[in-house]
């Protein structure tokens, strides 16, 4: 009889053991998965940062090239003007 309840004893301890183990793993899991999920974040982050700071580098030399091109008709204008006058 005392033999039974050793060896009851000890299948318990297993089985706890194994939950253990079994919960461990499953913790490991979701760490794992939150990395990945932080990870993949992060990447579409940077992502998103480098189509920005693009847009931002197409805006300014937009806004260079309107510049020059309103240079460019103030000068046709004057010419123009100038040109009228003679």
């Amino acid at each position: 009889m005392r033999s039974a309840q050793h060896m009851h004893e000890k299948m318990k301890r297993r089985q706890a053991m194994e939950e253990q183990v079994q919960r461990e793993r499953g913790v490991q899991q979701m760490q794992n998965e939150m990395r990945r999920m932080q990870a993949m974040e992060q990447r579409m982050h940077q992502q998103r940062l480098i189509e920005l700071e693009e847009q931002c580098r197409r805006n300014g030399i937009r806004c260079v090239n309107n510049r020059d091109a309103a240079v460019e008709r103030e000068e046709n204008d004057l010419l123009s003007q100038r040109a009228e006058q003679f």
